[in-house]
């Protein structure tokens, strides 16, 4: 056989080697990409569990709260000046309810925060989303007045039976205090009713909450009906 031949034969193994060099290159670069992902993963999920334990803890919702108040006066420190004293902040989540038992908390929204420094007796209402210091004015304790919560009386205005104990019960897990559970002068009436006794109460005051309850505000009470010591009346009605 001629050298010819031969080198025609050996030419084809001779291209093939920069392709299975180019293979094991890849393959490489492959596991080493693979390792990397894996790496990665393993810290972000050995960190993130390390978090929530963290914050699980009585130390991490500490700090948690902390970092809270931090934030809150250092945006509120721009916008007015500061008592020299470690505040304590509180969200505000139902700002109908508390409108009812304060005209400080009237332009608040929910989410906006109650910022209270005890020794200087001031007070703060911040909302975030706004930016703007809703109120603002000194803890004053009226003596004159009783510091107490909202009283609900609740009458029955239908026919189904235990309809205001019912309600009681789920007003009770809210914290709110029913102080009478009677009937209504009848039992006809179409929907529920809440309806402001307390002067210092308005109907406006009550919309939210009388919507979560599927209910209608009324400010006048209805005929036949006797008037309430409660500062609130929920009839419940069909």
């Amino acid at each position: 056989m001629s050298d010819a031949s031969l080198e025609a034969r050996t030419e084809p193994s001779s291209s093939k080697k920069p392709k299975s060099s180019k293979a094991v290159h890849l393959g490489k670069l492959l596991s080493f990409i693979l390792l990397i992902g894996v790496v990665v993963l393993g810290y972000l999920y050995f960190n993130t569990k390390k978090e929530l334990t963290k914050l699980s803890s009585m130390e991490g919702q500490q700090a948690v709260a902390q970092q809270e108040v931090k934030e809150v006066t250092d945006k509120l420190s721009k916008l007015t000046i500061l008592p020299d004293e470690e505040p304590v902040v509180a969200t505000i989540l139902d700002v109908q309810l508390l409108a009812t038992q304060s005209a400080f908390y009237q332009n608040a929204e929910n989410g906006d925060k109650l910022v209270v420094y005890p020794q200087a007796q001031k007070a703060y209402i911040y909302s975030p989303s706004r930016n703007v210091i809703v109120n603002a004015g000194p803890l004053v304790v009226d003596q004159n007045q009783d510091s107490r919560p909202v009283r609900f009386e609740l009458r029955n205005g239908s026919t189904v039976a235990g309809a205001a104990t019912r309600l009681k019960e789920q007003l009770e897990k809210d914290q709110q205090l029913v102080t009478a559970v009677t009937d209504a002068s009848r039992q006809d009436y179409q929907g529920t009713l809440v309806i402001p006794i307390n002067p210092a109460i308005q109907a406006s005051q009550l919309e939210q909450f009388a919507q979560d309850l599927g209910a209608t505000v009324r400010e006048q009470l209805p005929a036949g009906e006797a008037s309430s010591e409660a500062d609130i009346l929920i009839i419940v009605g069909e």
